[in-house]
């Protein structure tokens, strides 16, 4: 058939078979392709360290809401362990520990989510790609027989013309993504439900823009139902959504007057209905409840003028340091003013900082490609009402949602290979094979290549730090093995209670990481607390998990210890003011 949309193509990215000026041009590789060799780099980059750094958070908490899922008969919560959050994750965990998965399974359910995440950025970048060829923002549109208005596909062109340049801007989203530190360290290495949020507002915002590339609003409600999931993984999406809803209808005003944007809303509080009806049937305040708990975070009340300033230069910062993967293992990010802004002003994140808002600026110039741009100014405005924590790596994973539409920006800039983003954004309608178009290429590529190895060299930096100053969870797995395998009913392992003073990273202590390891293994054990009397008839053989001063008491009360066997010596740790004894 052809049509207006034909034409468009013909115009803008020459004629849609292989020939191109007269010669056969090299055929194009398949963008599932594309995305695979992706997922496989995303893997890869991400399998070393996964279950030794960082050190055990509280995603303790979700592994034992996952098994209490996956063991318990009827036993189907409407609501996470936090309670402003929504089970989705918890319900993936607990289908992988039915069918026989072991404690290793959480952590690498993070990575399975993040490789996803990056094969969904890929995606997200190549139509944001297709939508930008459109000059007026809005796809060729062609009549149908039946007299339907419907949109052309701009995706049909060559390997020379507009579709290859989408796929390039996918690829080149997908690389940054595979390699970044946050969602590396933190989005792929932690088994929490909000390391999956990149996954799931990614798949959001990518079915929105496929929405609007094809100007059809009949796929407003999938998105909704995107975004509900989205919103149970962790309350800060609540900026990605308004960014978003605020970018469509800056682009389709007009399809507010229809039904279908209204009905992806219902979508949406359909996607959330456990969560609503948990906090309407919860007598003990709901979400806001548990949320006034995190006082590191939320304090429970609106910030003032001040303050909130304060929190949004610290989003700002950590927004820096997340784009330019500039962490340290080193450097404390809350005394070593130094340090911290030597890893910011780093020549590598500098490039990608500077790179990233060149590109979000020049799609700014169009309301069709405002997302990126808009998405950060929703976030930078709305999250320090309701956060004021900003001064941890692990913490950066609130704006993680940003990275993908960022960094497809990114891909967009790159991928035209124009050092001017004014003519690179929307791409240029003529192809010319010209020695200072390759040149610019050639420099595009060159470039590419820095901002996807910088994060890498950084994610290493970062795993040698750790080992060296021992914060790895090689001691915790080494008794999460051991001390199960010496519990019964008749000698429980002790487990000292004041070890949770013995912290580890975001949440985690040593106490709260074994007692994980004695639930999952449904292992006997006791708490041994300050203000109960010493177990000093112990019978002969008694494990217990003790702190060095807990363990000097117990010995001056006359309880005859001696150090336990494991078989090999005991990992190094940090902390590691602890050992486990055995009660002659």
């Amino acid at each position: 058939m052809t049509g207006r949309g034909d034409g468009a193509e013909e115009e803008a990215g020459g004629p849609a078979t292989e020939e191109v000026a007269g010669r056969r041009a090299p055929r194009r590789i398949p963008f599932p392709f594309l995305v695979l060799a992706l997922a496989i780099l995303a893997t890869l980059v991400r399998l070393p360290y996964l279950q030794q750094i960082p050190r055990f958070t509280d995603e303790w908490d979700d592994t034992e809401t996952a098994l209490a899922i996956a063991r318990e008969p009827g036993h189907w919560p409407l609501i996470s362990n936090d309670h402003y959050n929504g089970p989705v994750f918890h319900y993936l965990l607990a289908a992988g520990y039915r069918l026989g998965a072991d404690l290793t399974w959480t952590r690498l359910l993070a990575l399975l989510c993040g490789v996803a995440a990056v094969a969904a950025t890929a995606g997200l970048a190549r139509s944001l790609g297709l939508l930008a060829l459109a000059g007026d923002g809005i796809t060729p549109r062609r009549v149908s027989a039946d007299h339907t208005d419907r949109p052309d596909r701009v995706d049909r062109a060559g390997p020379s013309g507009l579709s290859g340049r989408a796929d390039r801007a996918g690829l080149i989203a997908g690389l940054l993504m595979a390699t970044s530190f946050i969602p590396v360290v933190v989005g792929s290495h932690i088994g929490w439900s909000n390391s999956t949020t990149p996954l799931w507002t990614t798949l959001f915002l990518w079915i929105l823009v496929e929405s609007l590339r094809r100007n059809e609003p009949r796929l407003l409600p999938i998105a909704g139902l995107a975004g509900g999931l989205a919103q149970q993984t962790h309350p800060s999406v609540l900026a990605i959504l308004l960014g978003a809803a605020l970018w469509t209808a800056l682009c389709r005003p007009h399809w507010l007057r229809g039904r279908w944007p209204w009905l992806a809303v219902l979508a949406a509080a359909l996607a959330m209905t456990n969560v609503i009806a948990f906090n309407l049937l919860s007598a003990e305040g709901g979400s806001l409840a548990m949320a006034k708990e995190r006082d590191y975070a939320f304090s429970g009340r609106l910030p003032g003028t001040e303050a909130y300033l304060q929190n949004v230069r610290g989003a700002a910062r950590l927004g820096w340091q997340m784009l330019g993967s500039s962490f340290q293992a080193t450097v404390d990010e809350t005394t070593d003013a130094a340090g911290l802004r030597r890893v910011m002003g780093h020549p590598g994140a500098l490039a990608t900082c500077l790179t990233a808002l060149l590109a979000m600026a020049a799609l700014a110039r169009r309301r069709a490609t405002s997302l990126p741009a808009l998405l950060w100014l929703a976030a930078l405005l709305v999250l320090p009402i309701f956060n004021q924590a900003w001064h941890h790596y692990i913490l950066a994973r609130y704006l993680a949602p940003l990275l993908p539409p960022s960094f497809a920006a990114m891909g967009l800039l790159l991928a035209a290979g124009h050092a001017d983003p004014r003519a690179a954004m929307p791409f240029a309608a003529a192809e010319r094979r010209s020695r200072s178009r390759s040149g610019r290429s050639i420099l595009a590529l060159v470039w590419t290549l820095v901002l996807v190895l910088h994060p890498i060299m950084r994610i290493r930096d970062f795993y040698a730090g750790e080992l060296a100053a021992h914060k790895t969870n090689a001691r915790l797995w080494q008794l999460g093995e051991a001390l199960p395998a010496h519990a019964s009913a008749q000698r429980p392992v002790w487990l000292d209670y004041e070890l949770r003073f013995q912290r580890s990273t975001a949440g985690g202590n040593v106490y709260r990481t074994m007692k994980g390891f004695m639930d999952a293994a449904e292992a006997d054990y006791e708490k041994v607390k300050l203000d109960q009397p010493p177990p000093v008839d112990l019978p002969a053989g008694t494990w217990m998990l003790l702190g060095d001063a807990r363990a000097a008491e117990l010995k001056a009360a006359g309880l005859d210890l001696t150090p336990a066997d494991l078989g090999r010596p005991l990992a190094p740790a940090a902390p590691g003011g602890y050992g486990v004894w055995k009660a002659r």
